[in-house]
């Protein structure tokens, strides 16, 4: 049996475990369009099977939070979610965790816990297999005329802009054969929530309106608005979200123009919004607003790491308030720092991302160029010495 084939069907047993599960289940999704989609079909399965369940949207997987998951759920399912955050589940509650995330860099996660991810399935190169897929593939054997909720399988793909290939082009076909996808050309478009739309274009809309609007606990609402109609309303937004954004970026940037905003250590340089100018939004809202500056060679020294430091407000959706104050910091690369993690003369930012936020009791993933931590205010200069060292190659005991 091939890998593929071991790997669907791996997926398509999942709902035996799901059906275990001991209630009430907290539902964990990412807060873009393929965690949001993922989490409106797993909810499917979980109302077919009869389960008390509570949503709840994140932008990232803060310690905090993920230390009272056992106190709050009697187990737990995690979508797109990404990071080694399960090092702060207690390891006799790992057996009451599901995790579907297609995000590379989680090598080892714990025996005990159910980890499903394409890449370490080894299935990842020739299929598109997004959170929202693998959802789709656990309810497809379960749920009756199973193609017309391919739509939102689908809408995953439009985080990577990646056409369906391989695997995937069978359910293509399953959603054509439902009316809820339609090729015209070289374009897809799906119908979803009572809107029909060029996948990556929704992906793209869903997905702002989501972050833009996470403290109106939008994403809550888009997975309402998938399964029972009222899509347009929340894309009726989107066009004001957009322009939102655009003033955020731009008074962040004249704030950097004053030629004041990075601060310096030997190998790393941050900025902070000070102004808390987007405290008010998803941090990856924030994240993406770090990922364009780092482009701009003008506000940054070209031989050090680029950090991002923003505050984040206390809620969150479907969670409730946090009790500490959390940071989320984006790191990127600048370009000639890119080639030398690639010349492997400068450490990958996932590894310095993970070793130094866990240093502090916090949390930190990514990629070799760019990378994400959240750690608690009063352990941010600590963190910021911390991960200067590892940056420049100290040995940190």
């Amino acid at each position: 049996m091939s890998q593929l084939s071991t790997f669907v069907g791996k997926l398509w047993r999942m709902y035996e475990k799901v059906e275990s599960l001991e209630e009430p289940i907290g539902l964990y999704v990412n807060d873009d369009g393929d965690g949001l989609a993922a989490g409106y079909l797993i909810s499917i399965l979980l109302e077919r099977l009869g389960k008390d369940y509570k949503i709840i949207v994140l932008d990232k997987a803060y310690p905090e939070i993920i230390s009272k998951v056992p106190g709050r759920h009697g187990s737990a399912i995690f979508l797109d979610v990404g990071g080694p955050f399960f090092i702060y589940i207690p390891k006799h509650y790992r057996e009451s965790v599901i995790v579907f995330d297609d995000h590379m860099g989680i090598a080892n996660p714990p025996r005990e816990m159910v980890y499903i991810n394409p890449y370490k399935e080894g299935v990842a190169e020739d299929n598109s297999f997004s959170t929202s897929v693998m959802a789709y593939l656990v309810i497809e054997k379960v749920v009756e005329d199973p193609g017309r909720y391919v739509s939102a399988a689908l809408l995953g793909l439009g985080e990577s802009g990646s056409r369906p290939r391989g695997f995937i082009n069978r359910l293509v076909a399953q959603g054509v054969d439902s009316r809820v996808v339609r090729r015209e050309g070289r374009s897809i478009k799906i119908s979803l929530g009572g809107v029909y739309r060029e996948y990556k274009s929704l992906f793209r809309d869903v997905t702002l309106a989501s972050m833009m609007g996470y403290y109106n606990d939008v994403g809550i609402d888009v997975i309402a608005a998938f399964r029972y109609g009222g899509l347009e309303e929340i894309l009726s937004m989107v066009k004001r979200y957009s322009e939102e954004r655009k003033h955020l970026f731009k008074e962040m940037f004249s704030l950097m123009d004053t030629g004041e905003m990075v601060l310096h250590k030997r190998h790393i340089q941050w900025v902070e919004d000070y102004k808390s100018l987007f405290e008010g939004v998803s941090t990856r809202i924030f994240d993406k607003f770090m990922s364009t500056a780092s482009r701009y060679g003008r506000y940054f020294d070209p031989n050090k790491y680029i950090l991002g430091v923003t505050k984040r407000g206390r809620y969150v959706s479907g969670f409730g308030l946090l009790e500490e104050d959390w940071l989320s910091i984006p790191i990127r690369a600048t370009r000639k720092v890119e080639t030398l993690i690639g010349l492997g003369r400068m450490q990958p930012i996932n590894a310095l991302a993970e070793a130094s936020a866990y240093r502090v009791m916090g949390l930190g993933y990514g990629y070799r160029t760019q990378g994400s931590v959240v750690v608690t205010m009063d352990r941010f200069k600590e963190f910021l010495s911390f991960i200067d060292d590892l940056a420049g190659g100290e040995d940190v005991v």
